[in-house]
């Protein structure tokens, strides 16, 4: 459940909205794995179903057949290949669940830059220092139904280099090759939540190819993470004068356990994990829990020759409260700077929070 307060009049006229105080459901998800008995024909495939109940309608989020040990080669030792509907691989923050980032949600660059959910093929291969993900999708809407296809394709490949042993954790970048269609291509941003609205916006960007890029650095001790994430998409043939375009954004964060606790990331997906919790609310010997302190700096320009989608900086700082890795209170602060082609710069505030139970 996500709580939004803001004091967002003036950013609201620059962007042609509104700003009102929210409280809604922000997910209510149901998760299976499918799996089959050890030494038989299927033991390595796995099926992973995922529905979203928040709204009024059921939304799919994952639905695919995964086989591992499939497809390992060389230094890949651990291998496997999905097909189906589910996140394309690109993005420190893109590859982490919602409900184990020590934020509301994702960051802005992230939100406007990474292609979500697409119907698709997919490989990933892990050694003991890298992770490479590699893909061809699909846009897709509606899922399971076969009928309502977009017209976008991708090939997106993610590769990183993993230290296990070191404090820097990650570090590596992705691409995204992508072909429109007829749909077009869209980036769009909003302000700390999905509650407000979108802060930025190119509306639908018609254009031959878009080329979008991405570099990232995670590093990670026992009570303190950081890292920083940067991205850029460069267009061919874009827009009303079929030119070249150059959008951008980045966002660099911190993240410390206060009252004990330790972090750790998913080496497979190459994404946060939700952190361990020192003292639990729920255990054999119940505790207060840990307390974590987070912030966040985030950019992004979505302005270039007649793509005008606008520009914005975002500082995010709270507190989280973690009873189980999972099951939090979090209570946030964002300072908001908007530039809206045509309509001036403004700024203004916002409190947020969430209440997350996860089973």
């Amino acid at each position: 459940m996500d709580i939004a307060d803001p004091d967002l009049g003036a950013v609201g006229r620059a962007v042609d909205a509104d700003f009102d105080r929210v409280l809604n459901l922000r997910r209510a998800r149901w998760l299976a794995d499918i799996g089959f008995a050890e030494g038989g024909p299927l033991e390595d495939v796995k099926i992973r179903a995922q529905v979203d109940f928040a709204s009024s309608v059921i939304d799919w989020k994952d639905l695919y057949v995964r086989r591992n040990g499939a497809g390992a080669f060389g230094p890949f030792d651990k291998a496997y290949i999905k097909g189906g509907h589910f996140r394309e691989p690109m993005g420190l923050e893109a590859m982490t669940s919602v409900s184990h980032l020590p934020f509301i949600e994702r960051s802005a660059a992230t939100n406007a830059f990474t292609p979500g959910r697409s119907r698709g093929v997919q490989w990933s291969g892990r050694s003991d220092q890298w992770l490479v993900q590699a893909g061809a999708f699909r846009a897709a809407d509606g899922i399971p139904f076969p009928d309502e296809l977009g017209s976008e394709r991708s090939l997106t490949l993610r590769a990183v280099r993993q230290d296990p042993d070191g404090a820097l954790a990650q570090v590596g970048g992705g691409i995204s090759l992508r072909d429109p269609g007829d749909d077009g291509i869209r980036f769009r941003s909003r302000p700390g939540t999905r509650l407000l609205a979108p802060t930025t916006d190119t509306k639908s960007i018609d254009a031959s190819r878009f080329l979008i890029g991405s570099a990232e650095a995670l590093w990670l001790d026992e009570g303190h993470t950081a890292s920083v994430e940067w991205f850029v998409g460069h267009g061919i043939d874009a827009g009303p004068n079929r030119e070249a375009v150059t959008l951008a954004g980045a966002h660099a964060s911190f993240a410390a356990l206060l009252t004990g606790g330790h972090h750790s990331w998913n080496r497979g997906r190459g994404g946060y994990r939700a952190p361990g919790v020192a003292d639990a609310w729920i255990s054999r010997s119940p505790g207060s829990g840990s307390v974590e302190f987070a912030a966040r700096l985030g950019w992004v320009d979505l302005n270039d020759g007649a793509v005008q989608g606008g520009r914005t900086w975002d500082l995010e700082c709270g507190l989280n409260w973690y009873l189980q890795p999972a099951t939090r209170f979090m209570i946030h602060g964002l300072l908001l700077s908007v530039d809206s082609p045509g309509r001036g710069h403004e700024y203004g505030s916002a409190v947020l929070a969430r209440i997350q139970l996860q089973l």
